[in-house]
Order: structure tokens, then sequence, then C-alpha cells
């Protein structure tokens, strides 16, 4: 590795992005013969470094060049100071054959920005004899009202778009994709990144989806789905007008519940402000 005479400026500014930016939400699956294995495409890994990096004055160039007839992807890290950091990876499993190369080159990109940011990652490219046991899952933290307020916006903005049939977001797996997509959750109120992330899961539904529960249908007239204030879930109410799944009597439509939401993030958008 490669840096600047000084680099007191850089590393101040890579620690704080370090802070932002979380645990890769593996996005390509592979078959390695008996053996399947999900990982970060240089795309996944792109998305999730730039802006924590440009946020704190940093932008990373990464070009193609050849040492004594070896292709080699140099990487830097450049910082508005003029401080960098630079290392140079070889590309492996280049011919002749263009997709070849290019998967090669894709290769050392992506290993080199984890490498020069110290992200983790698994052996996700290598050949395994087995399945790993399975891991179980870390308990996610307690999210605060302004991160509840972000993932009901998102969980409201992909339950109205395209789920697959016979599916429907679970708020859990989507509460857990954003964990691990951003190492904690998102506590902002800017409609501009909520319409992105909304973007961002559309096209990964299938992950934050379970089987849809069959649910009894109601009387003609009555307004569907109710919300539940007390477990935090959509329901049906009984013939006694209480929440199915807890017990409770503190439901209101749907429709109310999406409302107050967006009340409670406007409020909060100008608390902010002030």
């Amino acid at each position: 590795m490669e840096k600047s005479k000084m680099v007191t400026e850089i590393t101040k500014a890579l620690l704080a992005a370090q802070k932002e930016i979380g645990t890769l939400f593996k996005n390509k699956t592979v078959k390695a013969g008996s053996y399947d294995y999900k990982y970060a495409d240089l795309a996944a890994v792109i998305d999730l470094i730039k802006e924590p990096l440009n946020n704190h004055d940093i932008v990373f160039l990464q070009s193609l060049d050849t040492i004594n007839a070896q292709a080699v992807v140099e990487t830097v890290l450049m910082h508005t100071s003029g401080e960098f950091f630079s290392s140079k990876t070889p590309v492996y499993g280049a011919s002749q054959n263009p997709q070849a190369f290019g998967s090669g080159v894709s290769y050392a990109k992506r290993y080199a920005l984890l490498a020069l940011l110290g992200l983790p990652t698994e052996d996700d490219d290598g050949n395994k004899a087995g399945k790993e046991p399975k891991k179980e899952k870390k308990p996610l933290p307690k999210p605060n009202e302004l991160q509840q307020a972000f993932i009901n916006e998102i969980y409201d903005g992909l339950c109205q778009g395209e789920v697959p049939d016979g599916m429907e977001v679970d708020k859990e797996k989507l509460a857990r994709a954003i964990y691990i997509f951003k190492g904690n959750y998102l506590s902002t109120t800017d409609e501009t990144v909520i319409g992105k992330s909304i973007a961002y899961f559309t096209n990964k539904i299938a992950d934050v989806c379970t089987k849809a529960e069959p649910k009894p249908e109601t009387p003609a007239g009555d307004h569907f789905p109710y919300w539940c204030n007390s477990c935090q879930t959509e329901c049906v109410p009984s013939e006694e007008g209480k929440c199915q799944n807890c017990g409770s009597k503190y439901l209101i439509t749907f429709k109310q519940h999406r409302e107050e939401a967006h009340k409670s993030i406007e409020e909060l958008r100008k608390g902010k402000d002030e």
C-alpha cells in the first residue's frame, strides 16, 4: 500500500466514514458444486461505501494498468486535503476472453475496496467442502422513534408496490435488512433518501418477504386491514372488536395508521429543522 507523506486528515475522515459504513447486504447467489454461497457484487460494495466516503470528503478512484505484463487494478482513496492511500491488486484469471477478463477486473476492484476500507467479508468466492453451520441471528437493536418512522416509510412504500404473489412484506426481515445494509437503522427524514431506499429494497423485494398468511374476509364496506397500536401490526378484529394477535382493543384502520405515520414524520422533521 502507498500513501501520501501526511495522512492526518484522511485518517480522521476515514474513521468517520467507517462508522457509517455497515455490513454488506449480499445480493448474489452462486452455485459451486453442491454448495450455494452468497456474496456482494461490485455494485453493492460501491452502493454501500460511496455516500459515507463522499460525506467526509473522500473520493475513490480505480484504474486499470499493467506491471511487468501483469494486469493490475490501482485503487486510490483521495481526500480533499490532497492526502491519499492507494494499492495495486493483480487481475487473476485474465485471458484473451473479454468476458473472463472483465470478471477478473470486477473481482479485483471489489476486493481492493474491501481491503483498503477494512470491510469485513467472508470467503464467499472460494469453494467450500460443505455448508457452514447456520449462524444464529443477532438481536436487532431497538429503533428509536425517528428510526421506526423511517422503517414504516420503507415498509409502506414496498407494500404499495409489486409484491410477489402469495408473499407479503415482513417488517422484521425488512428492519434486519436495513440494519445489515447500513450498519444501523437509517434515521433520516429526507424524502430523496427514503425514495432511493424504497427503490433499493424493491429490487430485493423477495429477500424481505415471507409467505402471506390467509386472511379472513371482512364484510362489505368495512375498512381492511386494521392496525393494532399495541402489537404494531396489521390485524383483523375479532367479533368483540379486539386484535386477534394480542387481544388489544386499540385498533385503527390501516389508512389512519399511515396518515398518523406521515404526520409523525413531518413533526420529527420540523423538530429537527428547529
